[in-house]
């Protein structure tokens, strides 16, 4: 009888141990979803492009929407914990560059040439418009032009935004 004890005090031990009415149930439909997602497919630069295009531009909406009005200067005033946030949430680095001060020069030649382009554009009042372009295999370039809150509408800047490549893909 004094075997029986410990038996049954370790046959309790077990039970309590795999109490199967705690352990989290698996949604099917979650499941399923989870398992969709997970799945290797295969996407088209195009598709990665056109994903980087609009995220640059949701990226640039709220800049814009955000910024304080009337900035010494042609770059919009924003709060650093915006673009802050910003950066964090999209993995990005989010810059602004003046048109007008010729002595301002990015660190990437790609964008130097695109800052030439909107410098040459805005002297032969042509429009400036967004686009984005791939800087290696691991980046994207978005450009924008920025307006300096409300003392103009006529941009005389330029969002340049670098966003992963990875990042996007992620997001897709």
């Amino acid at each position: 009888m004094s075997i029986r004890k410990p038996l049954y005090f370790v046959l309790l031990c077990l039970l309590a141990a795999c109490d199967t009415g705690s352990q989290r149930r698996l949604d099917p439909g979650t499941l399923q979803e989870e398992m969709r997602r997970r799945e290797p497919r295969r996407i088209k630069e195009g598709e990665i492009e056109a994903a980087g295009l609009q995220q640059g531009q949701m990226i640039v909406s709220v800049l814009e929407s955000k910024s304080l009005p009337d900035s010494s200067n042609c770059c919009p005033a924003m709060p650093p914990s915006l673009l802050d946030s910003l950066q964090n949430q999209y993995q990005a680095q989010i810059k602004c560059y003046s048109l007008l001060n010729e002595h301002e020069v990015p660190a990437s030649t790609l964008e130097q040439q695109v800052l030439e382009a909107y410098r040459y554009n805005l002297e032969q009042n042509l429009p400036l418009e967004s686009n984005i372009q791939a800087e290696g295999k691991e980046y994207f370039i978005y450009n924008a032009p920025a307006t300096n809150g409300a003392t103009t509408k006529k941009p005389c800047a330029v969002w340049s935004i670098q966003l992963s490549r990875k990042e996007i893909v992620l997001g897709m």
